[in-house]
């Protein structure tokens, strides 16, 4: 993918949206980092080369391939001790490495993932706009505490406690026309993963704009990491930049654009 901030704005799909619908972990915030600070402050002392940036992948890809073939009667924190557990027995760092309290504390720092840098200004300029909701599989403790330490708002926020699946379960995009009483044509899907974008556009028709995040394309499937492909599959497709900018300051770009609005200073 192209490094530049560069988008592909479609000429009316997105005309007709009311509500951006955001993914979060991964989207908005960098859940990376705080996780691979906390693996690295509890090295385990088995494991003379442990990967702390491998491993919190392992997890991450562990988790949520845990939740989407689960269901309500598996709680979210219930999914991350059993997934941290199952790649630490893959590892081989038993309890006496990481003991109850510790993997505790492991699982704590996804509370502590950080807002990309364009995304309360990018929050800002949309929201005058747009109705702007949250929808993640994360439990909303963790999703509350993230959100207060990086000045997030949003109008609507719907945490995996409060559906009966796990996205891309047709229940959780289902839930956002239900509360906000509107057609899935009038909402748009904003994820930087194929498998939330393409989950919300089959089962209720939203809209679909492909937030690229380089960190994120580890756990995408390989067509993500060619741009001509996504763009001839998604309405709209804003690209990492590497010297700032980019991510949903393009998305504000773009729709404003589209809308013929001014963008607000």
């Amino acid at each position: 993918m192209a490094t530049a901030g560069v988008l592909h704005l479609p000429s009316s799909p997105l005309g007709s949206v009311k509500a951006l619908v955001f993914d979060i972990v991964g989207t908005m915030t960098d859940w990376l980092s705080p996780v691979q600070a906390a693996l690295e402050a509890h090295h385990p002392s088995i494991k003379l080369n442990f990967n702390a940036t491998e491993f919190a992948y392992e997890w991450r890809a562990a988790f949520f391939a845990a939740a989407k073939g689960s269901t309500a009667t598996t709680r979210p924190h219930t999914l991350f001790r059993s997934t941290l557990d199952e790649v630490c027995s893959k590892h081989g760092i038993g309890l006496e490495d990481w003991d109850d309290a510790t993997r505790s504390k492991l699982i704590a720092s996804w509370a502590d993932m950080k807002a990309w840098s364009d995304t309360i200004d990018g929050m800002e300029r949309l929201r005058t706009k747009f109705i702007l909701v949250g929808l993640s599989n994360l439990p909303a403790e963790v999703l509350v505490n993230a959100h207060r330490h990086n000045g997030m708002h949003f109008d609507l926020l719907l945490a995996a406690d409060g559906f009966d699946e796990y996205k891309p379960s047709p229940s959780t995009y289902g839930s956002v026309l239900e509360a906000l009483r509107l057609q899935g044509h009038e909402c748009a899907m904003v994820a930087a993963h194929v498998y939330d974008l393409r989950g919300a556009r089959s089962t209720h028709g939203f809209r679909t704009i492909y937030v690229v995040r380089n960190q994120e394309l580890v756990l995408e499937p390989p067509e993500a990491r060619d741009g001509n492909i996504m763009r001839s599959e998604f309405d709209l497709v804003v690209e990492e930049a590497t010297g700032g900018g980019g991510g949903l300051l393009e998305v504000a770009a773009a729709l404003e654009q589209l809308r013929g609005d001014q963008p607000n200073n």
